[in-house]
């Protein structure tokens, strides 16, 4: 992206370039991640499991077990809350 294109470009837009970017990152940290347990099964004959390497992409973000752990419970409740009002999830 150049400086121009700053002026035609929507703040929306912006914000789906940058999740696009983050999961481009998060794919390629995967295939890393990968290597690591590969080699880690060829010489120690162990390996770790991939999301504890990793984390897990939920959100719109990486995220480690305890933090996609309450997003999902923050998510129930807030669906929850908007079911009791009487709103849509």
């Amino acid at each position: 992206m150049r400086h121009e294109d700053l002026w035609h470009i929507t703040r929306g837009e912006l914000h789906d370039m940058i999740i696009a970017n983050n999961y481009r990152r998060y794919l390629e940290l995967e295939d890393k991640a990968l290597s690591a347990i590969f080699t880690g099964l060829a010489f120690n004959g162990d390996a770790e499991e991939i999301y504890a390497l990793l984390g897990s992409w939920a959100g719109n973000t990486v995220m480690n077990n305890a933090q996609k752990a309450k997003f999902i419970k923050d998510l129930a409740r807030a669906a929850k809350e908007a079911k009791r009002n009487g709103a849509n999830p």
